[in-house]
């Protein structure tokens, strides 16, 4: 094993007993941005693909007209995906800044891509569960948004140089808005509807 796979992996485990800790040792590994658009792209192409994993094994989602909702094909969204998370993670690092954080770009961006590597665990978990019962699958699902959702908080905060975790609150939900309408925009370039439960 090799030392920055070691060091990952103790990341990993300190990042489940103190997110924030966890994430400050990740934040000094000192990945390069090679490394960091590398390690984008395979979360996002993994997560793509565990998407429909998720979909084949869940009950069809439909529409207030009962038109069933699937999710587009695979490039539309790996690229959708990566578009939408290089602009989230621009707004929070350029807002943050206003905020008083101190984080960059590609510090939001690691702190994004390691929340990531949480994401896809816990949904093979979450596959597997539901495998196993719908209604623990369902559990799980709903376990796994909170989950994530205290992690991002706790990493964009340390990203940002120990930013308040009701700053980042705020920070978070405020860049979403901002984002949203160009994610709106793009979505009805692309002629794509966002997918519900997925």
């Amino acid at each position: 094993m090799t030392p920055i796979t070691t060091e990952l992996l103790d990341s990993l485990r300190l990042s489940l007993k103190r997110p924030k800790d966890g994430m400050r040792r990740v934040l000094l590994l000192g990945l390069n941005r090679q490394t960091l658009w590398l390690a984008l792209g395979i979360s996002v192409i993994v997560a793509t693909l565990l998407n429909y994993v998720h979909e084949m094994v869940t009950p069809v989602v439909t529409d207030l007209q009962g038109n069933p909702l699937v999710l587009p094909s695979p490039f539309i969204l790996v690229f959708f995906t990566l578009v939408v998370r290089i602009l989230i993670d621009f707004v929070i690092a350029r807002l943050g800044n206003a905020f008083g954080g101190t984080g960059n770009f590609f510090d939001i961006l690691l702190a994004d891509i390691w929340l990531r590597v949480f994401e896809i665990v816990l949904m093979v978990a979450g596959i597997v569960a539901y495998l196993i019962s719908p209604g623990v699958g369902q559990m799980v699902l709903y376990a796994t948004y909170f989950y994530l959702f205290w992690l991002m908080l706790n990493f964009v905060a340390e990203a940002h140089g120990g930013m308040s975790l009701g700053k980042t609150l705020g920070l978070v939900l405020l860049s979403a808005l901002i984002a949203a309408i160009p994610i709106i925009v793009i979505l009805n370039l692309m002629g794509v509807s966002p997918v519900i439960g997925t």
